[in-house]
């Protein structure tokens, strides 16, 4: 890296817990200079957050650091707090993988990016910050910026939320961007994107960029470095011949990591049709209102999903995917339409069959109590059943990937990806007949995807109803017998997995093109010549 400048040198980094009988991150060495895209990868507890947010000064203060991390020569760790508060949205700058937890949910989104841009630049007026924010929101392929800046948080879909969040780095124009799992909770066309807008802020501000991911498509098109994490340590750094040497140990085909996935063999439609309906939506529409002007959401939404049947909802970020996951949940009620389980309306149902439904929502952190431990966690489904069956709670688990003793640890003892797994655990604990997933793997390392969407497919023997909502075409094709595909607010294709090539919607087509040369390369995982069965 010859004739680039040194933003970040760290050397030596260590942290620990004052009760932890070793280091949680042990000896980390690296440096990322000005224009640079380090990434760094591992799976889900590695230690890959903890080290870079450590090296600038942003670790939990229960945690104790020892090393060097020089900013331009000057060690951070040193430095008194409002040094380092200096830094922060100035120099520095931290896009988190919850983009819900990065805004208030009381103020609208155009006056906290507005707000965000005068405090770290106050001779900018509001008219020309304003200004600014929307361009930076048209750039991240948002139709309508005025209108997302009017919103509030919980008016957006996480994927748009996070677009949001993403502006705030050519607003701020920052020399480091620290960026963790930045593209998790988008579909593929707006992670696209938001590469794009990566490599665009690399070289406008010529900015030095840490990504941490578990997507290694990603890393390739923007790592020009990579280092690999696995417990605590770097145990691997370098180029191109390191993202080559993961291959092997992710599983990736062609650059994607799910690609070696088959579809389940959806069954004959005529068959879906004899069987009583599990789950009936029936013109189902909804419409926010900002402001005084309606914005539609969902538009006569019908569908129907037999006991046993497992059912993809899959469209871009923004499409309505989320507002129909709440009405199937209860949690928000449709201006016209209705929703039936077994025949019954959705209120009666879930109050005379507690537990039968349970949902994986995206945001798991916000989905569990902080001050309960996984133990409590795990039994909450179970006690609306008049039953604390801890053995089915442990078993539950060790079934995800996870050891009986996490049961004694709270959420914030737990990685991203070890904490959505325990609330998919929790969702299946107390033996539902319908299940909702919301996102349910997209903040997961590859590896760890995997090991998850083979239990879905194992589970799915079982006769478990569900909807698995998700803007990861390969992720909803691994794991369901029909996708749906919801556009703008309406299902525009309703179809089975092994007769995706056949798709009409313009939708469906788009989405289809952009993952195809990863398929292609993986055995045709979307043509009609797919003889697996359901196991």
């Amino acid at each position: 890296m010859s004739g680039r400048e040194a933003v970040l040198e760290v050397s030596g980094l260590s942290v620990s817990a004052p009760a932890a009988k070793s280091r949680i991150v042990e000896s980390a060495s690296f440096t990322v200079h000005a224009g640079e895209c380090l990434g760094i990868v591992g799976e889900s507890g590695a230690g890959k957050s903890l080290m870079t947010l450590s090296s600038v000064g942003l670790q939990p203060r229960t945690l104790s650091v020892t090393g060097r991390s020089l900013w331009r020569g000057r060690d951070i760790l040193s430095m008194r707090g409002d040094e380092r508060q200096a830094l922060y949205g100035r120099e520095i700058l931290l896009i988190i993988q919850q983009a819900m937890e990065a805004f208030d949910p009381l103020v609208r989104i155009g006056r906290q990016l507005v707000e965000t841009v005068r405090c770290v630049h106050p001779s900018s007026s509001r008219e020309r910050a304003f200004e600014e924010a929307c361009e930076a929101l048209a750039a991240l392929r948002f139709e309508d910026p005025a209108r997302i800046m009017d919103a509030f948080p919980c008016e957006l879909s996480g994927g748009q939320l996070q677009r949001c969040m993403l502006s705030t780095a050519r607003l701020l124009k920052p020399s480091l961007i620290i960026a963790d799992e930045p593209t998790s909770a988008l579909d593929v066309l707006s992670g696209g994107q938001v590469v794009e807008e990566f490599s665009r802020l690399q070289t406008d501000l010529h900015a030095a960029l840490i990504l941490i991911t578990h997507d290694l498509a990603v890393v390739q098109r923007l790592a020009d470095r990579l280092i690999v994490m696995q417990r605590g340590r770097i145990v691997e750094s370098g180029g191109a011949e390191v993202l080559a040497a993961l291959a092997p140990l992710y599983a990736v085909l062609g650059g994607h990591p799910r690609c070696a996935f088959k579809p389940f063999h959806a069954g004959s439609r005529q068959g879906r049709r004899a069987m009583s309906e599990l789950l009936e939506v029936r013109d189902v529409s909804r419409t926010y209102v900002s402001r005084g002007v309606r914005i539609p959401v969902l538009r006569g939404v019908r569908f129907s999903i037999s006991p046993g049947e497992r059912v993809g909802l899959i469209g871009l970020s923004g499409a309505g995917k989320s507002t129909l996951a709440r009405i199937l949940l209860g949690l928000e009620k449709p201006d016209s339409g209705e929703v039936l389980v077994e025949g019954e309306p959705l209120v009666r149902w879930r109050r005379d069959n507690p537990g039968a439904m349970s949902v994986v929502f995206q945001n798991y952190y916000d989905s569990v109590n902080p001050m309960w431990t996984v133990k409590d966690i795990m039994l909450e489904p179970l006690a609306l059943q008049g039953r604390a069956d801890e053995a089915n709670a442990g078993a539950m688990l060790q079934a995800v990937g996870l050891p009986g003793h996490f049961a004694d640890r709270y959420p914030h003892e737990l990685s991203g990806g070890q904490l959505q797994r325990v609330a998919i655990a929790r969702a299946l604990a107390a033996h539902p007949r319908l299940v909702v997933f919301d996102e349910a793997v997209s903040s997961l390392d590859v590896s760890v995807q995997a090991e998850i969407l083979q239990l879905l497919r194992r589970l799915a023997a079982k006769g478990l109803g569900w909807i698995f909502i998700s803007h990861d075409l390969q992720a909803v094709v691994s794991v369901c017998t029909r996708v749906l595909f919801l556009d703008r607010g309406e299902i525009v294709e309703d179809i089975a997995v092994d007769e995706l090539a056949s798709a009409r919607s313009d939708c469906a087509r788009e989405l289809l093109g952009a993952v195809m040369p990863f398929q292609s390369e993986a055995g045709g995982a979307f043509g009609n010549d797919s003889k697996e069965k359901d196991e």
